[in-house]
């Protein structure tokens, strides 16, 4: 049972930048190590004409599953402005949706795994 006296304690969320190839600013991604795959916002994309690599179905902690574009991107951490990083670029497959955040992207675990990667 829970006081009044209780603090909650909420995991620390954690962000970085990225660069998407072909894209001339880095975005703001959540490195997200309980998402399944990997989210993008459709509006992000919506003027690049990408291959749809299929439909998933996909659903939040809450709510209705919906179904969504499958599409890849290749992305690399973005460094520093007074920096460049030529690391190459990692293939990704995201998920296009209608995001209800501040992020552009939300990154999961295995995908971060590759950026931490390159970054080393």
């Amino acid at each position: 049972m829970c006081t009044e006296n209780d603090a909650v304690h909420l995991s620390e969320l954690h962000y970085c930048d990225v660069t998407i190839e072909g894209m001339s600013e880095p975005v703001v991604a959540l490195r997200d190590s309980g998402a399944q795959i990997s989210l993008i916002k459709l509006d992000l994309i919506s003027d690049r004409n990408l291959p749809k690599l299929g439909t998933i179905a996909i659903r939040g902690v809450v709510g209705d599953s919906v179904d969504a574009a499958l599409v890849q991107l290749t992305i690399k951490p973005s460094p520093d402005p007074q920096y460049e990083n030529i690391a190459p670029y990692i293939n990704v497959m995201l998920v296009a949706c209608d995001l209800s955040t501040d992020v552009d992207i939300i990154l999961c675990e295995s995908v971060v795994n590759q950026l931490d990667e390159l970054e080393t």
